[in-house]
């Protein structure tokens, strides 16, 4: 490719990942361009102002209700307004932010002593199994089994007391 061709496509591919005015403009017109089907070259003849306004009539429109509302409070509010609702939402982001650490943190915790405490089992549970090994487990009196594989517990002793 030649060096002309590089450059556009590097300036284009700046474009999409920071678009400046003249970017979002060609953007826009790319939209008026296909929504109405209207020849691209001719869309760059129309007044700026007539092709904003139809690509955010357009925007707004595809927008929910709840959307639409917040944008007409913040499109409403003054610049000092505006500064204070960010401040506000950067403080109450830093807020959840702040938290979400304490609860990874709290977490991590929870789970390096989950960790411990299946150490632990482990090891008691191999020094049991050796212990049972070395030692002959008797059948505690009083079991019985019957033919279809039922243990029957006996509690009295004196089995003619229940008639």
């Amino acid at each position: 490719m030649s060096d002309i061709t590089d450059s556009i496509r590097k300036l284009a591919m700046l474009a999409v990942i920071e678009p400046d005015a003249s970017a979002f403009l060609r953007r826009i017109s790319r939209w008026f361009s296909q929504t109405f089907h209207t020849p691209l070259n001719e869309v760059e003849d129309l007044p700026t102002g007539y092709i904003l306004q139809h690509y955010y009539e357009h925007t707004f429109e595809q927008m929910e209700s709840k959307d639409r509302h917040n944008l007409i409070i913040e499109l409403l509010e003054s610049p000092s307004e505006r500064a204070d609702r960010k401040r506000k939402q950067e403080s109450e982001d830093d807020q959840f932010l702040a938290q979400m650490e304490k609860e990874l943190e709290e977490e991590k915790n929870q789970t390096d002593v989950l960790k411990e405490v299946r150490k632990l089992a482990k090891k008691l549970n191999k020094n049991t199994k050796l212990n049972r090994s070395s030692e002959e487990i008797e059948e505690p009196e009083g079991v019985l089994d019957d033919d279809l594989g039922f243990k029957d517990f006996s509690f009295n002793d004196d089995s003619e007391s229940q008639s």
